[in-house]
């Protein structure tokens, strides 16, 4: 009877939820370790997402201020055409007559030769090279623009990389011949 009192006791002594928890132990670390990886990931998705919208709200707000732009009152809009005779490429260019800004969009042009650039040229008198970043650009700053009736014409070429005064490479695209009427 001793015995069965010694046995009845060691029973006694352990508790049955220390035993219970350690059957638990593995499926409550895969849990845990389960919503950590599911934080993780919708933390770095949220931070994708913030960095996405900040770019597209930066991308609105660059096409709210061409459209701004473009629609103002002293600006001009000119289509330039590829030489005949070529595939009819084509871009437009809109220009401020009073402050020389303007904004180049072409949606037909293929970037050029490795080693080369687009360059926007001013043709009235002489030829003046515009301070163009082609393509990719946002906008620009026309160095002088032609005064008078005289008519004026705006030009693209391609040209090496670095400054050049005049043209040196092919014309790609032309305006018809303008004048400074507003």
């Amino acid at each position: 009877m001793r015995r069965a009192a010694k046995r009845s006791m060691r029973v006694a002594v352990r508790p049955p939820a220390v035993r219970q928890g350690r059957r638990w132990r593995p499926f409550v670390f895969a849990v845990r370790l389960a919503v950590a990886a599911v934080l993780v990931v919708l933390v770095t998705s949220q931070i994708v997402l913030m960095r996405r919208l900040d770019r597209a709200s930066r991308e609105l707000d660059y096409v709210r201020g061409v459209g701004s732009f473009v629609t103002s009152p002293n600006v001009s809009i000119v289509t330039l055409w590829g030489p005949r005779g070529t595939p009819r490429t084509h871009a437009k260019l809109a220009y401020d007559r009073t402050s020389g800004r303007f904004v180049f969009f072409s949606p037909d042009l293929t970037r050029p030769p490795e080693g080369t650039r687009y360059q926007l040229w001013v043709i009235a008198d002489g030829v003046q090279a515009a301070s163009a970043r082609l393509p990719g650009s946002e906008d620009g700053v026309l160095r002088t623009l032609p005064r008078g009736d005289r008519p004026f014409f705006f030009a693209l070429s391609i040209e090496p990389l670095g400054d050049v005064d005049e043209p040196t490479g092919p014309m790609v695209l032309m305006s018809r011949p303008l004048r400074d009427d507003p």
